[in-house]
């Protein structure tokens, strides 16, 4: 199971360290808050709701994300490949494999919600502050 879990945080930590890293700069990157913040819910929803799902939602902040039946089953969750390869390897039973999914999508929902609770959609300044965005100034 410990062999599991560290493939598989090699697999995620690398989609939270590059949002982490987008706002270490000598520039402001005020103006690429929320669409940063949108880029990294996206990419945490398509790694455990189905794809048509995420794309149909007027707001990804509002897709049903616990609702199983919107979920990828335990073959397409994304889990990375050598986890999966780990898993395969080590012919772990149909019970355990079963625990280590339930906990990854669990991880995922936790993130989900995390980013949910903590990070600021929802206020009206920040797509005001596209103007501030460095990417967009003309030079």
């Amino acid at each position: 199971m410990t062999e599991l879990v560290l493939r598989f945080m090699q697999y995620i930590l690398p989609i939270i360290n590059n949002f982490n890293t987008v706002f270490q700069t000598d520039e402001a990157k005020i103006g690429c808050v929320l669409p940063e913040m949108d880029r990294l819910l996206g990419k945490f929803l398509i790694k455990f709701v189905q794809m048509r799902h995420v794309k149909a939602a007027d707001e990804l902040m509002n897709l049903n994300f616990h609702n199983k039946d919107l979920q990828h089953g335990d073959d397409m969750i994304a889990i990375g490949l050598d986890t999966r390869e780990v898993l395969q390897d080590l012919d772990v039973d149909p019970g355990t494999a079963k625990k280590f999914f339930q906990g990854f999508r669990g991880f995922y929902e936790a993130v989900v919600d995390k980013m949910l609770g903590k990070f600021p959609f929802d206020d009206p300044t920040l797509p005001h502050l596209a103007v501030l965005d460095p990417s967009k100034t003309e030079t």
